[in-house]
């Protein structure tokens, strides 16, 4: 919004009066009936004629013109909310008329944000909600009369982002041998050596409404691939293998892009009203941290979740990507040094295909997670060259102590007095050791570099430990206290805890409020479980994971999950607030007392806890929220 104190008839009051004049009370009727539905655009509008009347009833009692203004500011944000809700979520609740037909319209508007040709784009694809917010000031502020289909278009065409491309060359060469049986049985062959080019359209950077983007695009050649085709007398043996590009990518959340677009024309809007979009689009659950960036904050980019903290108490179901019979060493590996398991065997995949290629590399690597013989016993050791050199390096029976002795890295893992580098067991605690000792907690990228000295390495790393942590499934060791009992057929309550704030009216120090949840006393990182069976519906990350009473990140509930639970065959949506870590992706489908989260201390906050909501049949505003005590047990 603009600055009321300059006039009054600056800003939005100005925009009140003029459309007071306009809309009349006809449309003052037809905001009540259509609020009521919570389904129609033309709610922002017809508002404010009845704000017209508002004004005058708040000027009759003579208070101060500051005071009127909040409460038209209040008033108003309350029907952009309700305007933004309904054209950025289920298209269900709307008209099948010229409401439904916008709804669909601003979807197509999104989708035309990037080229849906190519996948590299579409994860910078302009949110429908975020362009919905950004309209509403445009259409009753700054554009009147501007046909909505027509606003659409400006707001989406503004904020799409820009991608740069440059087009390289690369090659696929492939050598084909074919030989063939004559009458009398001898064998004739001829061989083909070919090189066919291709062109290549790399990305090299992005700027998006929220961040940019950039890539460290990398030559590399991959290894060949060989195929073998019989056809009676004759057999065709052919390798290929290509010429390419492969890039890392670096993110960074930068609201350089968002600023400039929104302070240019056609908008002009000023800080306020950016601000306005900004919290408009949280409230339909968007991740924006406009404010945070404009002062000057460290900005948090989602990444991993160190599920290191999860501690001893935890059973870890892997998903069918990972051998079960590894995870004993990726979970000691994990204990000692806190590097997640996922990475573990991440790394253990990669190189060997988890044990299935164990083989001296062509640098002298070797074993399980294939380490350079120096690195493993010391570089300083004397006869560590030699053993390099000595296939296949079962030589290298070292105790610990003569390797702590050498600054090496191999570790006992199973406890049996040597430091094998051939053995599961030793091979990876030893990787766990070396990741730690190159500051992987703090510098993941560097760390798996250190590794293996390869940026195509590491990104595969970190892409396979994304599928294997999403995989997996986290649930507390029985009887462990972690997350409170199961209570039969029935839901169980989330945490482990006291209640530090119930549903219904408080006062934390800055007025009353009405709250629509229960608040469960806990530390950072304490486990949160699914109350019942159920599918993620939304999640939002990327807050601080410390806030404080004045945050509005993740629109104050910090970093959260939605999850659609059927409780006794009643279908609920419930809200777990303020966390410190997701253990599930969108969609997943989650068990009962399976560990979906860690509370934290993100968003508006006054100490760690994890704030819960429940609502019947979904989350429609507060519109269907429930006591929480009416559907789980708020005691351990």
């Amino acid at each position: 919004m603009q600055n009321y104190s300059e006039s009054e008839e600056s800003g939005v009051t100005k925009v009140v009066k003029d459309q007071a004049k306009k809309q009349g009370k006809k449309l003052a009727k037809k905001v009540a009936k259509k609020a009521a539905k919570a389904a129609v655009k033309a709610v922002a509008q017809a508002a404010m004629s009845a704000v017209s009347t508002f004004i005058t009833f708040l000027a009759s009692l003579g208070l101060p013109f500051i005071l009127i203004t909040l409460g038209i500011l209040a008033f108003i944000f309350l029907v952009y909310v309700s305007v933004t809700l309904m054209f950025s979520s289920d298209s269900n609740v709307l008209d099948t008329g010229p409401e439904k037909e916008l709804y669909e319209y601003i979807q197509t508007a999104s989708d035309a944000t990037v080229d849906s040709s190519k996948p590299e784009q579409i994860p910078y694809k302009v949110p429908p909600a975020l362009i919905v917010a950004a309209l509403q000031i445009y259409d009753s502020e700054k554009h009147i009369g501007v046909s909505d289909k027509k606003a659409v278009k400006i707001v989406a065409d503004a904020l799409k982002p820009v991608f740069h491309y440059t087009t390289r060359k690369g090659y696929v060469e492939t050598k084909t041998k074919t030989c063939k049986k004559n009458k009398i049985g001898t064998e004739i062959c001829t061989s083909k050596n070919e090189k066919t080019p291709f062109t290549l359209n790399s990305m090299d950077s992005v700027e998006s409404w929220d961040r940019t983007v950039t890539f460290t695009n990398e030559e590399t050649t991959t290894g060949w691939a060989k195929t073998s085709d019989q056809d009676g007398d004759t057999t065709t043996d052919t390798q290929s293998r290509a010429s390419t590009y492969t890039n890392s990518e670096k993110t960074e959340m930068d609201y350089t892009y968002y600023n400039k677009v929104l302070s240019g024309s056609p908008f002009n809007y000023g800080t306020k009203d950016k601000k306005t979009v900004e919290a408009l689009y949280q409230a339909t659950g968007g991740q924006i941290q406009y404010t945070e960036w404009l002062n000057g904050d460290k900005l948090v980019v989602t990444g991993l979740v160190d599920l290191g903290m999860l501690g001893s108490d935890v059973d870890v179901t892997p998903g069918s990507n990972v051998p079960a019979q590894f995870m004993k060493y990726y979970l000691a590996g994990q204990k000692k040094y806190g590097v997640p398991w996922y990475f573990l065997a991440a790394i253990h995949r990669v190189e060997t295909g988890f044990s299935t290629n164990v083989n001296v590399s062509s640098a002298g690597a070797i074993g399980p997670t294939q380490f350079m013989p120096c690195t493993w016993i010391g570089w300083n050791y004397g006869g560590c060259k030699y053993l390099a050199t000595t296939a296949p390096g079962r030589k290298i029976l070292a105790t610990v102590s003569i390797i702590n002795s050498h600054r090496g890295y191999g570790t006992d893992g199973d406890g049996d007095g040597k430091a094998d580098p051939w053995n599961e067991a030793d091979a990876i605690m030893s990787t766990a050791r070396y990741l730690a000792a190159n500051h992987f907690s703090t510098n993941q990228n560097d760390a798996l570099w250190a590794y293996n000295k390869s940026i195509t390495y590491r990104n595969d790393v970190v892409s396979y430990a994304n599928q294997f942590k999403n995989a997996a499934k986290y649930n507390a060791s029985a009887g462990s206290g972690a997350i409170p009992p199961s209570n039969g057929k029935g839901a169980m309550k989330p945490m482990v805890g006291g209640i530090t704030s119930g549903y219904g009216w408080r006062n934390l120090g800055y007025g009353p409020e009405f709250h629509y949840g229960v608040d469960i006393g806990g530390s950072i990182g304490t486990k949160v479980a699914a109350i019942s069976p159920g599918v993620v519906t939304r999640k939002s990350g990327g807050c601080p994971t410390v806030g404080n009473i004045h945050s509005n990140c993740g629109q104050g509930w910090g970093n959260y999950l939605w999850v659609k639970h059927n409780v006794n065959g009643q279908i609920y949506e419930a809200v777990y607030a303020h966390l410190s870590a997701h253990m599930v992706q969108v969609g997943d489908k989650v068990e009962k007392g399976q560990i979906i989260a860690l509370s934290g201390c993100s968003g508006r906050i006054t100490g760690p806890h994890l704030h819960f909501e429940i609502h019947k049949n979904y989350r429609n505003g507060y519109a269907n929220v429930v006591p929480p005590g009416t559907v789980i047990p708020l005691s351990d």
